[in-house]
């Protein structure tokens, strides 16, 4: 499954970080609470996805059309080693992406975490 799209494309709030089976099904359990270890886990991590795709990003625009691919798996590889250093993997960076997005004070949870990382708190 090609996962560069969401990640790799425009970003325009961290929200949008996400793989494209992010959001599951209605049906699909949610954990309603996270540790503050899986808050800190995800927006160190989440911190470290966006500056690696501002990069992709501002390479992409450069690029000729035919680097393009390679750009977008330099950055799929990188955001897939960031989830891993910060013991994520996809499904899981996923699950708490949608449940930041349906919980306002998660989101600002998260939001504050990565300021922090932002300033090397």
């Amino acid at each position: 499954m090609a996962m560069t799209k969401c990640l790799i494309g425009p970003a325009a709030a961290f929200s949008a970080v996400v793989w494209p089976a992010a959001i599951p099904a209605q049906d699909a359990p949610l954990n309603p609470s996270y540790s503050q270890r899986d808050i800190h886990q995800y927006a160190s991590a989440l911190f470290e996805i966006l500056a690696v795709r501002r990069v992709a990003d501002g390479r992409l625009k450069a690029a000729p059309a035919a680097e393009r691919p390679l750009i977008q798996r330099q950055a799929q590889t990188a955001m897939t080693t960031i989830l891993a250093k910060h013991g994520l993997d996809e499904a899981s960076f996923n699950r708490i992406t949608a449940e930041v997005q349906r919980r306002p004070a998660l989101r600002r949870d998260v939001r504050q975490q990565v300021m922090r990382e932002g300033v090397g708190f």
